[in-house]
């Protein structure tokens, strides 16, 4: 799920890195999303005291269903 959620965001031209990120780097986030082959993309709605948007990850999603109904 990973691999086909990297390969959609750069098909859809966002940038994409893989790194690990400290807690100072997630609250300075404007969106967090998790992935896994069970949920697909499960957006993050807060993290301690920060809340995040879900914009990026609801057109994710949407790509997402429509790549798998097609």
């Amino acid at each position: 799920m990973r691999a086909a959620i990297i390969n959609l965001a750069l098909k859809e031209g966002y940038k994409v890195y893989e790194c690990n990120i400290s807690p100072q780097e997630m609250l300075r986030a404007d969106e967090l999303f998790l992935t896994n082959a069970i949920r697909g993309i499960q957006w993050v709605a807060r993290y301690r005291s920060k809340r995040y948007f879900n914009a990026t990850s609801k057109e994710l999603i949407g790509l997402l269903n429509a790549g798998i109904t097609r």
